[in-house]
Parts: structure tokens; sequence; C-alpha cells
């Protein structure tokens, strides 16, 4: 749950570098902070599969860094747009945030209904 914690805070702050801090996105700097969020998402997505109730959300989450870091090789091709970074780093950033923020609040429902369910068998099993 600490790794989809700082999931999600990484997420929203690149989504922050990407719509608010135009002067990052001017210049080459901003490849070094794709290429850094991309590996922490990754790392923190591997950490995170081992805790989590449903794996599809870290699954998720890898592709999405794999896709950060296809859109920083993509950038030095010359006539990439910069504009196609930009949002690249901006959906990557809030699609992780999303579903790291998903993987915690149904971790602790899933566990929930799996106790109920416990509960629930158990009673009959009592009772014949």
């Amino acid at each position: 749950m600490i790794a989809n914690s700082l999931n999600i805070v990484l997420g929203l702050a690149l989504v922050y570098a990407a719509v608010l801090d135009t002067p990052l996105f001017a210049g080459p700097a901003w490849r070094g902070v794709a290429v850094l969020a991309a590996f922490c998402f990754i790392a923190l997505a591997l950490l995170a599969r081992r805790t989590d109730y449903a794996r599809w959300h870290s699954i998720l989450v890898n592709w999405l860094g794999g896709v950060l870091l296809a859109g920083v090789a993509l950038s030095f091709l010359p006539a990439w747009p910069l504009t196609a970074s930009t949002w690249i780093c901006f959906w990557t950033g809030l699609l992780t945030a999303f579903l790291a923020l998903w993987a915690v609040l149904y971790r602790r429902a899933a566990e929930r209904f799996r106790a109920t369910l416990a509960v629930a068998e158990a009673a009959p099993a009592e009772s014949a």
C-alpha cells in the first residue's frame, strides 16, 4: 500500500510538471524527469504487486512506465512535437495516479469482502 501511495504522489507530480511547469518542458531537462518517473513507476509497481489483491493495477502501471519511456525515446526524433511529449507525460501521470489509488482502495474493500464470505461460509457448516 505504501508503494501505491508513492505512485499516486509521483503521478500527480508528473501531471503538475506537464501542465504547470512549462520552463521544464521548454528544455531537454524534462527527459531526465520523465525517465526517472518511469523507472520509479515500474519499481514501485513491482513492489506493490506483492501485496495487492488484484495484480492488474500494477501490470497497467508497468505498461504506463514503458509508454513513458517510449515517449522519451521518441522525443529524440527531430520531427517529434513538444506537445506530444507533454500529453504523454500528462496522461501517464494521471492514469498511474488513478490506478494506484484504485489499487489502494480496492484492496481494502476486497479484504472486507473476503472476511464476510469466510463468516458466511462458516455459519452454514456449524448449523448442519
